[in-house]
């Protein structure tokens, strides 16, 4: 299902400041007019400070570039798509930014992983890891 949204040339521009690491972490949502897919916030931060800035009850597509040790201890990262869909997120809001998720991640492309996150848990360090591997 596709919901006919399109992604601003702002969030792919900004995916490729972090793809070149000027910067680890980027938020988008659907704009006001639920007609595109929008940047929210950019910038550096850890993953803490990452999860941190998550909406409590806004849906958001997040994406962060995910440093970890490799079981030798050598320092590696992943660029993770992170689909942040709350429960007590705007119903009609849920549903347009997963229905657009294909999409965004097309335009975007070189993404790792992908995430589904309904509550704080399913950000868990050891979940995102155990996703990962």
């Amino acid at each position: 299902m596709s919901s006919g949204m399109s992604v601003e040339d702002a969030c792919v521009a900004a995916f490729r400041e972090l793809k070149v690491r000027k910067n680890n972490t980027l938020l988008c949502r659907v704009s006001d007019d639920f007609t595109a897919i929008v940047p929210d916030t950019k910038g550096t931060m850890t993953y803490d400070e990452f999860v941190g800035i998550l909406p409590e009850s806004e849906p958001r597509f997040a994406i962060h570039d995910y440093e970890y040790a490799l079981p030798d201890g050598r320092k590696t990262s992943k660029i993770i798509l992170f689909s942040w869909l709350p429960d007590s997120s705007p119903i009609k809001t849920k549903m347009v930014l997963s229905s657009s998720k294909s999409t965004f991640r097309q335009t975007l492309g070189d993404i790792h992983s992908e995430i589904q996150a309904t509550d704080l848990s399913d950000l868990d360090t050891s979940e995102v890891e155990a996703r990962i591997r």
